[in-house]
């Protein structure tokens, strides 16, 4: 299954694919370098259940903490605005709550392999990475949000 057309066109022109995956927020298809936090974990409790001396009983709990991804980009200025106008104020509706999302795992032929759906409880961290006038490198931001779980969708076969 190839990628849908509407997911590789934009305001200038089709996404770059080497980094071989799409996250997709809202209406918005976008690039990072990075994402993490791809996890599935379960709150436990254990009791030890009488007659039963041979191991305890593990039981699962009720979540106390959401799960998180975290999205790594280098920076694009599309105009000379100054580094204050890039605060969060213009990242604050990035993975707002309730707003979908889904991340595109692509192979070599860019065929999607994997497709994980979130729900986003809102962004929890934005960061830009340090200002250093000595290094040329990337200006990088760092967004992290809270969601409620990854739910693999099953992909179809043609």
């Amino acid at each position: 299954m190839k990628v849908p057309s509407f997911l590789g066109v934009g305001r200038r022109g089709k996404l770059l694919m080497t980094h071989r995956f799409v996250v997709t927020m809202g209406i918005a298809a976008m690039g990072f370098q990075s994402v993490t936090g791809i996890e599935l974990t379960e709150e436990v409790t254990y009791i030890n259940e009488g007659g039963n001396n041979a191991a305890p009983v593990m039981l699962k709990a009720p979540r106390t903490q959401p799960h998180f991804l975290t999205f790594k980009r280098g920076l694009v200025v599309t105009s000379l605005k100054s580094i204050t106008a890039m605060m969060p104020g213009d990242v604050a509706s990035f993975g707002s709550s309730g707003t979908p999302g889904t991340l595109i795992v692509l192979d070599e032929q860019q065929d999607i392999r994997n497709i994980y759906a979130f729900t986003s409880l809102g962004m929890v961290e934005w960061q830009l990475a340090d200002l250093e006038a000595e290094k040329g490198g990337i200006l990088v931001e760092t967004m992290k949000i809270a969601h409620k779980g990854l739910t693999k969708i099953t992909i179809p076969d043609f």
